[in-house]
């Protein structure tokens, strides 16, 4: 694409490279202020959803001040951080590797787009943590997209089941999330592990437990 633009406007390489570097440095690029060691020019609340999960740990480093005051700020709510291009599965994948804080995973989680919209629902999640989940392609991606999506459903529920997840296994268990923060509510979910699975065993617990609380069948 790079290319065919470049063709069109009749340009060398080399005016289309000085070009783009202009420009670049014009819109302030996050990678191009850190790579000319400009740390302190950087607007966090302007930076890339990716970037700014990816970069979180060189901001703390480099800027260190100014980054813990806007984390601050963005969990009061007087600025914001981009997480609109992210998954919660992507969230997951940092926050299992310890080793620095979990702030900034904390609001990012927070401020992760709502994917329901205008169709808001009830979702009793089912979370598989057997053994197999932790196969595929990257390793464990398959638990990390299943453990996410538990959390980021469950915390979204109203009524009686909201914060619960079941947990799928031969022995089926209606579960809270428990944690002060990301990592702590995987951790509650992941110490669930099991080798079997039973879906009947699953239907039966979902109907027990709303027999036993009176669940309205609009709710069902």
């Amino acid at each position: 694409i790079a290319n065919k633009i470049r063709l069109a406007l009749h340009w060398t390489p080399k005016q289309y490279r000085k070009t783009l570097s202009v420009l670049r440095e014009y819109i302030k690029v996050t990678e191009v202020l850190m790579s000319d060691n400009k740390w302190d020019d950087i607007n966090f609340s302007q930076v890339p959803s990716k970037a700014s999960l990816q970069y979180r740990k060189a901001f703390a480093k480099h800027t260190p001040e100014k980054y813990a005051q806007f984390i601050t700020d963005v969990k009061s709510d007087k600025t914001k951080i981009n997480a609109s291009a992210l998954f919660p599965y992507e969230i997951y994948e940092k926050a299992r590797s310890y080793g620095e804080s979990s702030e900034t995973l904390d609001v990012l989680w927070d401020s992760l787009p709502d994917y329901f919209g205008d169709n808001k629902r009830n979702i009793l999640p089912i979370a598989d943590c057997s053994l197999s989940m932790n196969s595929g392609i990257p390793h464990g991606r398959p638990m990390a997209i299943a453990v996410s999506l538990t959390i980021y459903i469950a915390e979204r529920n109203k009524g009686i089941f909201k914060d619960y997840f079941i947990t799928y296994s031969e022995t089926p268990v209606l579960q809270k999330i428990v944690g002060k923060n990301i990592r702590e509510k995987i951790a509650c979910i992941e110490k669930q592990r099991h080798i079997n699975t039973n879906i009947q065993a699953v239907f039966d617990l979902i109907l027990d437990q709303a027999i036993s609380n009176e669940v309205s069948k609009e709710d069902m």
